[in-house]
């Protein structure tokens, strides 16, 4: 089986027809045979109008299920193993099979970037401490998502997570309002903005328990407009002290370019070149 290959998933669109079909991206590509392919085999209905809209999924190469793309995280284009954009193995198989064992293998080098890395994306935000036991309180101890019952864990929690509601990677601090979830939901929502996990219901009783605005949680995705503000004023300040993380540099930059149309680059005295280059 060929884990990098994406799949559209779709139902017919006859509405008399309950017929799940699936398609490879690649398939896609050959316009000479694609009528075809996107007939459905039950009704005989060519699904040409519904494709380009169809969920893209892959299969997980440990648990060989076929998911949506959301469930594996995000990779670069390294290579044609990662073509999709995102790694081979989804978050819970990559979280429950695969860490346990390499953690072990890691470096203190690599252990202490990863650290770093947490620490940019903490320092930018304002990131600062919670009252686990107090968040827990406040969600009964259950999962918001599943409603699972969570053991209270301070230190080195396995069962539970206190969640960046609105991700850490869009520059939002834990403080702003922490959602207290399961290890295996945490992973599901993984840097997913709250539209994109969770029901309007829950949108809207989530905005009770954190008392962020409904409307920032069922919005699109945006950075943090104080982070982003800071990073305009004090970039200077801020190159200086992360330069040793070009691709995070660069990778933030891009990111609020496309979500907020802004570039922090804007007020700098002098930019290094290999921190504008692609």
């Amino acid at each position: 089986m060929d884990y990098t290959v994406v799949w559209r998933v779709f139902q017919c669109k006859n509405p008399k027809c309950d017929f799940i079909l699936k398609i490879s991206e690649d398939d896609l590509g050959i316009q000479s045979n694609i009528n075809k392919l996107l007939k459905c085999p039950i009704c005989g209905t060519v699904n040409s109008s519904v494709v380009e809209e169809a969920p893209r999924w892959k299969y997980c190469r440990v648990c060989e299920r076929l998911q949506p793309l959301e469930n594996f995280h995000r990779h670069k284009f390294t290579s044609s193993s990662f073509r999709s954009g995102r790694q081979l193995e989804c978050k819970e198989c990559k979280n429950k099979e695969i860490n346990p064992y390499l953690n072990p293998l890691r470096t203190a080098d690599q252990h202490r970037e990863s650290s770093e890395h947490r620490r940019l994306y903490g320092f930018l935000s304002g990131e600062d401490k919670v009252n686990s036991k107090k968040i827990y309180k406040k969600f009964n101890g259950e999962c918001f998502k599943c409603g699972r019952e969570l053991p209270f864990e301070e230190k080195n929690p396995k069962e539970m997570r206190l969640d960046h509601t609105l991700p850490a990677s869009l520059l939002w601090p834990l403080q702003c309002g922490p959602t207290l979830l399961c290890s295996d939901c945490n992973n599901k929502k993984h840097g997913l903005w709250p539209s994109e996990f969770y029901e309007e219901v829950e949108l809207r009783r989530l905005s009770v328990l954190t008392g962020i605005l409904y409307k920032l949680l069922a919005g699109e995705p945006r950075f943090n407009p104080r982070a982003v503000k800071w990073l305009v004023k004090n970039i200077d300040e801020f190159l200086a002290r992360w330069i040793k993380y070009p691709d995070e540099i660069k990778k933030i930059r891009k990111m609020i370019i496309k979500f907020e149309s802004i570039d922090i680059f804007v007020k700098a005295r002098s930019v290094p070149a290999f921190l504008r280059s692609k």
